[in-house]
């Protein structure tokens, strides 16, 4: 009666190894007069001062944009006639997830237009001395403006205009001393 011996053996198993790869985040300083065209969040990081008198300081082309202004201004040198050639702030055209907060925009002929703009934002402006609007939407749906005052526009347009569209949620806005309508619908 023999005596056996079993011998086992193991090898340790070799550790899982997961990849992930994260994607950058989309994250983009701006501190001059440019084209945003691509998603992401942009902040501005100091005041732009501009003599544009016929386009935009800074025109947003596309959908999923965030831009932060940090508290800075954009500021204008007109024209201060209520005839074109127009200047504008910022400008959104066709697009939609936009939220544009925490700036100021002044000596414009528009300081924020949107143009076609659906389920967007504005939050944390301050509009002042745009000529013919702080804040224009023309013919944008489902967006919300808050929290921002708009003062000393021009025209008949007043300091927020809403051409057009509908569904639009305006929300702990301060419109004063515009030389005629607060908001012009």
């Amino acid at each position: 009666l023999g005596a056996g011996l079993l011998v086992a053996s193991h090898r340790p198993a070799k550790p899982l190894t997961t990849t992930t790869t994260i994607p950058p985040a989309n994250m983009f300083n701006i501190n001059n007069c440019t084209t945003i065209n691509k998603p992401g969040t942009y902040y501005l990081l100091n005041s732009i001062f501009t003599r544009i008198q016929n386009k935009s300081c800074i025109e947003i082309t596309s959908s999923n944009v965030k831009l932060d202004g940090n508290g800075n201004l954009v500021r204008g040198s007109g024209p201060y006639a209520v005839v074109p050639p127009y200047s504008y702030g910022i400008m959104v055209d066709g697009a939609h997830n936009v939220t544009i907060y925490n700036l100021g925009v002044s000596d414009f002929s528009y300081g924020i237009y949107f143009n076609k703009i659906n389920n967007s934002t504005i939050d944390m402006i301050n509009a002042t001395n745009d000529t013919m609007s702080g804040i224009l939407l023309f013919d944008s749906y489902n967006n919300t403006i808050e929290n921002s005052t708009i003062s000393k526009s021009a025209s008949k347009e007043g300091g927020l205009y809403l051409l057009g569209g509908g569904n639009n949620i305006i929300n702990n806005v301060v419109s004063s001393f515009n030389i005629y309508y607060g908001t012009a619908i």
